[in-house]
């Protein structure tokens, strides 16, 4: 009998073991993160639907090989700016990776991105409900950056940088061009400036024409590297 309860003993401290260091490997730890809205902003489009699914694919992978990232979050579809904003306060980490493609536009003298029930995330969403932290995001819309506060405010919050266009882009061409932008900027050392000039040639090259993406604005650090040397 005492022989068997040593035994269970042993059995269960194994199990405590295997709860305290196994679990905590397993569970997820994300702190970058990729949202596909428009993807879902027109349902009637099969075709554009899936051409912005695969570069999208493509964008998290190329986020997902950075050195320093552990996890990305990968959201089909953000409800409400509300809900856009508490995707990325959801994160594991302060210092994080954002690119979102959805639609967007101008309210004045102030830009915007449009999420699934038309509602607009602006400047002062940002500085009221954004957490502090943040590395770079891609706003992947139109008009993201045609007025400078927005990506402000996302700099203002502790984002480093933040690449938006300063007009329409068609859908097609933003999704190509994040996806290259990404596909250049997860090597070492490489400025996002450089990254979105490379990107701005394959779209070039590979759909014929820039189809808007000539008009990509940074806010922030242009000289930022995604994957810096010296992290």
């Amino acid at each position: 009998m005492a022989q068997k309860n040593r035994r269970a003993y042993a059995l269960g401290m194994i199990l405590v073991l295997l709860c305290i260091f196994v679990i905590p490997c397993v569970s997820a730890y994300n702190d970058c993160l990729v949202d596909r809205t428009r993807a879902y902003q027109d349902p009637t489009e099969p075709a554009l639907t899936n051409y912005i699914n695969a570069r999208m694919d493509e964008t998290k992978s190329s986020i997902y090989n950075i050195f320093w990232v552990q996890g990305v979050s990968d959201y089909s579809y953000s409800s409400t700016d509300q809900d856009f904003i508490g995707h990325i306060n959801g994160l594991s980490s302060s210092t994080n990776i954002v690119a979102v493609q959805s639609h967007g536009g101008t309210s004045g003298s102030s830009s915007h991105l449009t999420f699934g029930d038309s509602s607009y995330l602006s400047a002062s969403d940002v500085d009221s409900y954004l957490d502090s932290g943040g590395y770079f995001i891609f706003a992947g819309a139109c008009n993201s950056a045609k007025y400078s506060d927005l990506g402000d405010a996302f700099v203002d919050k502790g984002f480093n940088a933040y690449l938006g266009y300063s007009d329409s882009v068609q859908t097609i061409f933003t999704a190509k061009f994040c996806s290259e932008f990404f596909g250049r900027a997860k090597y070492l050392d490489i400025p996002i400036s450089n990254a979105a000039e490379y990107a701005l040639g394959r779209v070039e090259n590979e759909l014929g024409s820039p189809g808007g993406t000539e008009n990509y604005e940074i806010i922030g650090d242009t000289n930022l590297c995604l994957a810096p040397s010296n992290w």
